[in-house]
């Protein structure tokens, strides 16, 4: 398994790991919601760079085939991020319409879940391609 899906993998778990704590955290920390979700949040981040440092991956040691697959990914796990972004948007906005007063724990969670979104088809998308061999 080269670097590059390893790296995937690491994302690709990390993101559904932490998806799945949200909830326990918002239950466990009702008063402090918001800090609950960008908590989970920052421990998400935090591990993908401290994955990615141990996986070893140098941006200069990949050729023109690793570039493609990751640029190829890069366009996919942004369409998902802008819909995630846009569905939850307009969810948000049915939800509230008469009080137009959206609880900014449900921003912070949009937020959250449009980037781990991101990272969950940028890793789906490199581990397909690498195994298609574009």
């Amino acid at each position: 398994m080269v670097p590059q899906q390893k790296e995937a993998l690491l994302v690709l778990v990390a993101s559904t790991v932490f998806a799945a704590l949200v909830w326990p955290l918002r239950l466990a920390l009702p008063a402090l919601e918001c800090e609950a979700v960008f908590l989970d949040l920052l421990a998400f981040i935090a591990v993908l760079w401290i994955g990615r440092q141990l996986v070893g991956l140098k941006a200069r040691a990949l050729d023109e085939r690793d570039l493609a697959i990751r640029y190829r990914a890069a366009v996919y796990s942004t369409h998902l991020f802008g819909a995630v972004v846009m569905v939850g948007a307009m969810a948000l906005w049915a939800a509230h319409r008469t009080t137009l007063a959206v609880p900014a724990a449900q921003v912070a969670l949009l937020a959250t879940f449009a980037w781990m979104a991101m990272y969950l088809a940028w890793s789906l998308s490199v581990l397909v391609l690498y195994r298609r061999g574009i």
